[in-house]
């Protein structure tokens, strides 16, 4: 007989026979559960499996590049 997993795992499926550990940014605080919630800030898409990690929400915020000059002439930047 299939056993439920503890808190801070997860079983996707009902065929699954071991618990996997909810994925980085993610927990869950009951028993049983079959898949992880995101953190606070943090996003899983809904196509998603649940292994897959949250995403924090200002990831694409924060790695936008700033505008750089292609090159520098005489200390001034030509585009």
């Amino acid at each position: 007989m299939p056993t439920a997993c503890g808190r801070g795992f997860y079983k996707s499926s009902s065929q699954d026979l071991q618990c996997s550990r909810c994925p980085a940014h993610s927990f869950n605080d009951r028993e049983g559960s079959w898949r992880c919630d995101c953190e606070d800030g943090y996003y899983r898409a809904l196509s998603d499996p649940p292994s897959v990690a949250c995403t924090n929400c200002n990831y694409s915020r924060q790695r936008q590049p700033t505008q750089q000059p292609s090159f520098v002439l005489a200390g001034e930047a030509v585009l």
